[in-house]
């Protein structure tokens, strides 16, 4: 199967994350590292403005429980529509990836907020709490050494 880079979108990453890594791969084989940073690094509405980065961490492990019981629809928030999301081990994967194809580490968001923040933040509609202690630490790691 053949992609472009318009195939590697947030909501393909919330709907089937082993597919935005297939996406991903074939990307890194036949496109420039360049167009794939760009991409990688856009800021998109439906992500409070952040990367896809901000996007992996608001997917990988399992929604909090106030979150959960919140009443909220699958398309209430990016990521309502996978309350178990990401698997961990699979998100570590994607991470490392987009990690390697220059994913702004650094960036910041709408409101100011960088993937530290974020990924260490109890108190939002988006944290996930459950099934993701290595995935955050990782981000933590590669945040502290960039």
């Amino acid at each position: 199967m053949e992609y472009t880079i318009d195939d590697l979108t947030i909501e393909l990453m919330e709907q089937d994350a082993v597919k935005y890594l297939e996406v991903l791969e074939y990307l890194e084989e036949n496109f420039s590292g360049d167009e794939i940073k760009e991409k990688l690094n856009e800021k998109l509405y439906n992500a409070w403005y952040g990367n896809h980065l901000f996007c992996l961490v608001r997917l990988v492990g399992s929604l909090n429980e106030n979150t959960r019981n919140g009443g909220h629809t699958p398309d209430s928030f990016f990521g309502s529509g996978v309350p178990d999301g990401v698997p961990e081990d699979l998100g570590i994967t994607i991470l490392d990836k987009i990690v390697k194809l220059e994913v702004n580490i650094h960036d910041k968001d709408y409101y100011d907020d960088n993937i530290f923040t974020v990924v260490n933040h109890t108190q939002t509609l988006t944290y996930r709490d459950k099934n993701n202690d290595k995935f955050k630490q990782k981000v933590r790691e590669y945040f502290s050494s960039s």
